[in-house]
């Protein structure tokens, strides 16, 4: 029988850290009861918040294909967006903000960043591991009790790595883009 011990995270990390424990868990079979920290009095005292609970369900990318997203940049529209969307979120770890304030952030229309959004599941499909979810949350307003619009997060661990491979990525000058912006 296999039992639990706790563990001391800092308080940033515990959504991420949860996510994989629970994550683990999944199928084993002798998982029975796995302990949830996620409501109630146990997450008050840990501090867990609404948006910790939200960017918890966030699957972490791989090095490998975050640097695939960093490098097509390059080539397609979609990307560039997105690696624009997380330079941006790399200063707002933890948190949710608006699509309208991740744009301006980014420096890009929010035609532009609303566009990003809708093509990203066929950028995925086609460039990218089958499944291999989105590289940031997102929520809709009413679900944070904010405007009706869509919010975006990111884990600090995402986060990371994002910071890692940009770091490790060469800068690339403003790169011709497909016209189907793919």
């Amino acid at each position: 029988m296999t039992g639990w011990i706790p563990l001391l995270v800092r308080q940033e990390d515990y959504a991420e850290f949860a996510a994989q424990v629970a994550s683990r868990e999944v199928g084993r079979e002798d998982s029975g009861v796995i302990p949830s920290f996620s409501s109630g009095p146990v997450a008050a005292t840990v501090g867990v918040t609404k948006e910790a609970e939200l960017l918890a369900t966030l699957k972490t990318w791989s090095m490998e294909a975050l640097r695939q997203l960093a490098e097509s940049s390059a080539k397609f529209a979609t990307a560039e967006r997105w690696g624009k969307a997380m330079d941006v979120m790399c200063n707002h770890v933890g948190e949710f903000i608006s699509s309208a304030q991740l744009a301006a952030e980014a420096g890009m229309p929010i035609n532009h960043w609303r566009d990003a959004p809708r093509k990203l599941p066929s950028h995925l499909a086609k460039h990218y591991e089958q499944n291999i979810g989105w590289p940031l949350r997102a929520v809709g307003g009413r679900d944070l009790k904010k405007d009706d619009q869509v919010y975006w997060g990111m884990t600090a661990g995402q986060a990371q790595r994002w910071l890692q491979v940009r770091a490790q990525t060469p800068a690339i000058g403003d790169p011709p883009m497909t016209s189907d912006g793919n």
